[in-house]
């Protein structure tokens, strides 16, 4: 089944190509470039017109937010090699800016556990998931992690316990550096201080800061609803891996997370596309691969994603 829906997915990724010229492969990586560079140069602005007073905070958190979810899926891609596979030192020139434009945990340490998660998704030693609170019924563990990044380091310590490979002290280095950052922000934002002007500390905390954090909330959200736990005897069925959360109720998460839920199962059969070439033939196939992968299954918010489909 798995092999059936890689070649209908591979089938529809060559059609799209071949209609739209510039989603040929080599053109990957100027649209790497070009989307890395309006991400950040929209934020810039939005930034600016939020410091001069023509934009409210509101527009700026919502438009901020959806230009760091951009970031977050040129570096998920550039973890799959799919921009600038022979230039490593351009990789990781774009993966450190994006770590900081994101204020999270650093993208080298990301991508060795992402490329852990597509090999033993869902398992007790999926690092990725796990430390975002997969599995676990527990809700009130599951809002702290939801709330802020390091409100993952319960379930880091946890692994860290269990599995001698994963290193909690690693994690927290690659983290630090942005907390401080964006710690620092709400000092100066919410502490009287002579260091910079209350419009600048505005300007970083609605245009910079909380931006981070409502994007890893929805990302956070989004993900650990996309999962299920596994086990060994499962890691070769990607139809009990994942689900597809296409539900008007995940509207507002999917918008602010490039459609995490509609393609994220469609990224499980087949690794080898970029975001906006997923995004094209989501809706053609989604349709196709829910006949045999869950929808929509409620059920995993309170049952430590265990796979009940039926």
């Amino acid at each position: 089944m798995n092999d059936k829906i890689f070649f209908e997915i591979r089938s529809e990724s060559d059609q799209i190509k071949n209609r739209i010229l510039l989603f040929q492969n080599k053109n990957h990586n100027f649209l790497c470039v070009f989307f890395f560079l309006l991400s950040i140069i929209l934020n810039v602005l939005i930034s600016f017109l939020f410091f001069k007073a023509c934009l409210s905070w509101y527009w700026a958190v919502i438009i901020c937010t959806f230009m760091m979810s951009l970031s977050h899926e040129i570096e998920h891609d550039l973890f799959h090699e799919l921009y600038f596979k022979n230039n490593k030192y351009v990789q990781k020139i774009i993966m450190l800016l994006i770590t900081l434009h994101k204020l999270h945990i650093s993208s080298f340490w990301r991508k060795g556990v992402h490329l852990r998660h597509h090999v033993k998704s869902g398992e007790e030693d999926d690092i990725e998931e796990r430390i975002l609170g997969l599995g676990d019924a527990n809700l009130f563990r599951r809002l702290l992690a939801l709330i802020h990044p390091f409100g993952t380091s319960i379930y880091a310590i946890i692994l860290a316990k269990k599995f001698k490979e994963f290193s909690f002290f690693s994690a927290l280095i690659h983290i630090t550096p942005s907390l401080v950052i964006m710690h620092t922000i709400f000092i100066l934002y919410f502490l009287p201080n002579n260091f910079i002007t209350i419009d600048l500390a505005g300007t970083l905390f609605f245009c910079w800061a909380i931006p981070a954090l409502v994007r890893h909330f929805f990302l956070t959200l989004i993900t650990t609803l996309s999962h299920y736990q596994t086990d060994e005897k499962d890691r070769y069925k990607i139809t009990k891996q994942v689900q597809v959360n296409d539900h008007p109720l995940y509207f507002i998460i999917n918008i602010f997370t490039f459609n995490f839920g509609k393609t994220h199962a469609l990224h499980h059969f087949y690794i080898n596309d970029p975001f906006f070439i997923r995004l094209f033939y989501s809706k053609k196939l989604i349709n196709k691969i829910c006949e045999t992968v869950p929808r929509n299954d409620f059920k995993v918010i309170t049952n430590g994603n265990k796979y009940t489909y039926k």
